[in-house]
């Protein structure tokens, strides 16, 4: 009874941080895919162009894609944490501005992976066994 109770309230909680990480990449990533004044001013100032808008606003709705898909939104918490890393560095190293919020963000990410561990393991065996079936196939 316990161990269902605190199973109900970890995937709560998992589906909680996943809808507040989609709200907030999915606002930012289509931001940056519209063109959005203020993302234009801003990757205008980091100084890789705007070339890097796009694929920065494409990785942030593949993240959300990947963390609303309860199959695979434990590969949407390991991807917008590698996307928050990179974010960090560009605050840090480039632009010299707060990092704390892609920390944050991060924070969450790495929160959600955690809850959802679980189903990397069970990712990592169905890889295994479509891998084996595949290599019988060729054989």
């Amino acid at each position: 009874m316990q161990s269902t109770l605190r199973a109900r309230a970890s995937l709560a909680l998992s589906w909680a941080l996943q809808l507040g990480l989609a709200y907030v990449f999915a606002r930012a990533g289509v931001a940056k895919l519209v063109s959005a004044p203020e993302m234009i001013q801003i990757f205008n100032w980091i100084g890789f162009g705007q070339w890097f808008r796009y694929v920065s606003g494409i990785v942030e709705v593949v993240g959300v894609v990947l963390i609303l898909l309860p199959r695979f939104s434990v590969i949407g918490g390991l991807w917008l944490m590698a996307t928050m890393f990179v974010a960090v560095l560009i605050n840090v190293v480039i632009t010299h501005t707060n990092p704390l919020p892609p920390i944050v963000l991060f924070v969450v990410a790495a929160a959600v992976t955690f809850l959802r561990w679980d189903q990397l393991l069970r990712l990592g065996k169905w890889g295994m066994a479509w891998w084996s079936r595949s290599n019988q196939i060729r054989k």
